[in-house]
């Protein structure tokens, strides 16, 4: 238990299952140690060491990638639509392509 405890308070950004592989690694354990993750991160979360650190600044804007301004960016999405019956009796695959603005999240078109 020390030793997990250890690791993770060594390096704080490890993840639960860095923290068991760093530990089976480079420390004494039983390699027949059952060590569950779910056990680790209760055993971590109980002793303080899965909060975020304290010196990250939480008014950040976590967003991988966002544009300010208008036309910056767009994306787009498809999706299947409804099979549509033509003149001849005939079916046809229909698709849904619409594409929208990242900053002003307005779909222009669709």
């Amino acid at each position: 238990m020390e030793v997990l405890l250890a690791t993770k308070e060594a390096n704080p950004k490890l993840s639960v299952q860095l923290v068991i592989r760093e530990t089976l690694k480079h420390r004494d354990v039983p390699d027949d140690l059952p060590l569950p993750p779910s056990t680790v991160h209760r055993l971590l979360a109980r002793h303080g060491l899965m909060s975020g650190s304290d010196s990250q600044d939480t008014d950040t804007d976590r967003r991988r990638f966002a544009f300010q301004s208008p036309g910056q960016l767009w994306m787009s999405d498809v999706m299947h639509g409804p099979t549509v019956r033509i003149k001849d009796r005939s079916k046809r695959k229909t698709y849904l392509i619409a594409f929208i603005d990242d900053a002003t999240r307005v779909i222009p078109y669709a």
